[in-house]
């Protein structure tokens, strides 16, 4: 799934948005997204949704009731904590679960800071080796 407006108008089709791809607010809120998601998780391989998500977030921001814990219209009366979407909420679940590529944690990858102590080497006996200097 790639960025667009006419994708982003599916994930947020709840706003009701109608966005174009020369919109200045949509564009505006995709190079912001763009560039939350690639500080919150660089190398994720969901990037698209979760930049969409964002942008859904964004232009929910602009609600006059956005930064309120409840509120009620009519017959409705709802909360929600102050600042959150559900755009933010999923675009939050996504990225904590998001887990970068592990490094290979093998032992012969690996250098104890006590490995060399030279300052210990009064008495002439040799500091002990943890790992193998193959």
């Amino acid at each position: 799934m790639t960025v667009s407006a006419a994708n982003t108008n599916i994930v947020g089709r709840g706003l009701g948005l109608a966005f174009t791809s020369d919109d200045a607010s949509y564009l505006y809120f995709k190079a912001e997204a763009e560039r939350r998601i690639a500080k919150d998780a660089p190398d994720m391989t969901d990037r698209d949704h979760c930049t969409m998500l964002m942008i859904c977030h964004m232009y929910a921001c602009a609600d006059p009731v956005f930064g309120m814990n409840s509120h009620s219209s009519g017959g409705f009366s709802g909360s929600q904590a102050a600042g959150s979407t559900v755009y933010s909420l999923e675009y939050d679940r996504l990225v904590s679960a998001y887990q970068p590529a592990e490094t290979d944690g093998s032992e012969d990858s690996v250098i104890r800071c006590d490995a060399e102590m030279p300052e210990l080497q009064l008495d002439g006996a040799e500091v002990p080796r943890f790992f193998s200097e193959d």
